[in-house]
């Protein structure tokens, strides 16, 4: 009943929205039914169940009654082997000749497919790329839902934002996301480095020693004027001995089972990573995997989020950055990110 209760966004009488149910009922059972059934029986039964749904409608009775949907049907049926025989007889009556011919339309391309439509059809039909793409992401569904960690950003993208044609996004996906085995501290062809920071920002294991190091002493001094750094925000020194300009500080969140609020953490610490890069003019960024070493954030999950994050951010700030890259420590690592950045980034 999906059907009525979309058309009942803009047809809130039930006149409106119980014809639509009929049709999306008649629709879904040729295109997705695993058994053959004949038109004429699909037909009937979606009378009969829009008609058991909508029991006790005063309007019910007059659904039955509606001459344009009966003749959309008989067309459908009459000429089911062919679409246009179909849509010239429908439209050829005395009444509402483009609703009528909208119905037998569906009901015909869906039962013969697209490839059989003649081509005088679908010559300079207005928003045709638009319709095929429509419909080939509503046969194959939205496997999104509440209660699962599904993402389908193009998804999401057009059907819940409403972005159909995104300038923002065409800019966007001139970003490269690049994932690579190696040493961040070596040359990348990046503006900035990001560090793995603790929160006392003043060196410690892992990717952040390594960075100290390679950066000598003078990172160190700069980092003590700072102050710290909250969990999730981010600071910008200079990058000293390290092949690039500036070195961005943030510490990520430990692992705590999702109770504390990690996801959102995490995802603040790439924001404000790139919001500091953004501000400096860096075009050419390159991050670890932030928060998997000895904070213990679940590889799969961190990668999800970052990914997620800087694509999302990229898309907000067209033009910004030209290079988002992970530089990671090991193969397993690696296929983490180069599969989340294939699921959000490759069209």
């Amino acid at each position: 009943m999906e059907g009525a209760e979309i058309a009942a966004i803009t047809h809130g009488h039930s006149l409106g929205y119980m014809p639509a149910a009929v049709l999306t009922h008649i629709i879904n059972r040729i295109v997705f039914s695993e058994e053959r059934i004949s038109l004429k029986s699909i037909i009937l039964e979606a009378k009969d169940t829009v008609a058991k749904v909508s029991r006790g409608d005063k309007h019910l009775k007059e659904l039955t009654d509606i001459i344009g949907l009966g003749i959309a049907h008989y067309c459908s049926l009459r000429h089911q082997n062919d679409f246009s025989d179909g849509v010239i007889a429908v439209v050829n009556h005395k009444g509402d000749s483009d609703s009528t011919g909208t119905v037998t339309g569906n009901i015909l391309g869906a039962l013969l497919e697209f490839d059989a439509i003649e081509e005088r059809w679908k010559t300079n039909l207005e928003l045709i790329d638009v319709m095929i793409e429509m419909a080939d992401d509503f046969c194959h569904g939205c496997q999104i839902h509440e209660f699962g960690h599904y993402e389908d950003p193009d998804w999401r993208r057009k059907y819940i934002y409403m972005r159909w044609k995104d300038e923002k996004l065409d800019i966007a996906e001139k970003t490269q996301f690049i994932a690579v085995r190696g040493d961040i501290t070596k040359d990348h062809g990046v503006q900035a480095i990001v560090n793995a920071a603790n929160t006392s920002l003043l060196g410690g294991g892992g990717v952040d020693g390594a960075i100290h190091r390679a950066a000598g002493s003078e990172l160190l001094a700069e980092c003590r004027l700072l102050n710290g750094c909250k969990t999730g925000q981010a600071k910008i020194t200079k990058a000293y001995k390290l092949p690039c300009e500036y070195v961005i500080h943030t510490p990520g969140p430990h692992w705590n089972g999702g109770k504390s609020k990690e996801a959102e953490l995490l995802a603040s610490c790439y924001r404000s990573c790139l919001e500091l890069a953004v501000e400096n003019g860096i075009k050419k960024i390159a991050f670890p995997s932030i928060a998997t070493g000895i904070y213990s954030y679940p590889l799969d999950q961190a990668a999800e989020i970052a990914v997620k994050t800087v694509k999302e951010f990229v898309v907000n700030h067209p033009g910004e950055l030209n290079v988002i890259k992970w530089v990671l420590f090991d193969d397993t690592t690696l296929r983490a990110y180069e599969a989340q950045i294939e699921r959000w980034t490759v069209s």
